[in-house]
């Protein structure tokens, strides 16, 4: 199975070369539980003693992964951010923070829109999608309690990992100043940038599904 996989992933021009196999633990599992009367059905993703959760962090050679690169965001990196973080003893770690109700309500219309997601497994970033953002949520995208509960346990799990004074704690709406002065660099003589917001990011999810990733992004997908 796992060389089956390997072999997809290499058709669809994706970089096979940092993929750990171990022998090691099992395959994830997806379950469907089975809805009744109001309660609705639900994938639950079962990682108890799979491989992934049983390999260390040292069995990536993360300087190749990394190698002309000093820093790393959002997807699939917030979810290595323990292995990261024990790797590169002395990386200073960004955690933005914000009201989970109204994060809820923007990746609604967003990254978890229901046509976007149907979308995307049509594509070669259908393959990115599962094994980090949706694999992370369980494949529960519209589930409110799940994925509140996800948010919170992320931020709870961040700050109890990380020691003080390698965190900062960030909210966008603080601007340029806190993150500047905890990176140690200078404060940029321009606004902060607002290109993240939900009609961003609705304009460029329209833009990938009508003209493709290059248009949107400068590159295929």
């Amino acid at each position: 199975i796992a060389d089956a996989c390997v072999g997809t992933l290499r058709g669809l021009g994706v970089k096979t070369d940092h993929i750990v196999r171990t022998q090691a633990g099992r395959l994830g599992l997806y379950f469907l539980e089975a809805g009744a009367n109001q309660r609705p059905s639900q994938v639950v993703y079962d990682r108890d003693h799979s491989s992934v959760g049983l390999t260390p962090a040292d069995a990536y050679d993360w300087d190749a992964i990394f190698q002309g690169y000093t820093a790393t965001v959002d997807f699939p990196a917030c979810t290595s951010f323990a292995s990261l973080a024990q790797y590169y003893p002395n990386a200073k770690v960004v955690l933005t923070v914000r009201d989970p109700e109204k994060w809820y309500t923007s990746v609604q219309s967003t990254i978890f829109d229901e046509e976007w997601i149907k979308f995307l497994p049509g594509t070669d970033a259908g393959a990115y999608m599962k094994a980090t953002i949706d694999d992370y949520f369980d494949g529960r995208m519209h589930d409110h309690d799940h994925l509140i509960q996800r948010f919170n346990q992320h931020v709870s799990d961040v700050r109890k990992s990380i020691a003080p004074q390698r965190l900062l704690v960030f909210e966008v709406a603080d601007g340029w100043e806190p993150l500047c002065d905890f990176l140690e660099v200078p404060t940029p003589d321009v606004a902060f940038p607002h290109i993240n917001d939900t009609e961003a990011v609705q304009g460029i999810i329209r833009t990938i599904m009508e003209q493709g990733f290059q248009a949107a992004l400068g590159y295929k997908g």
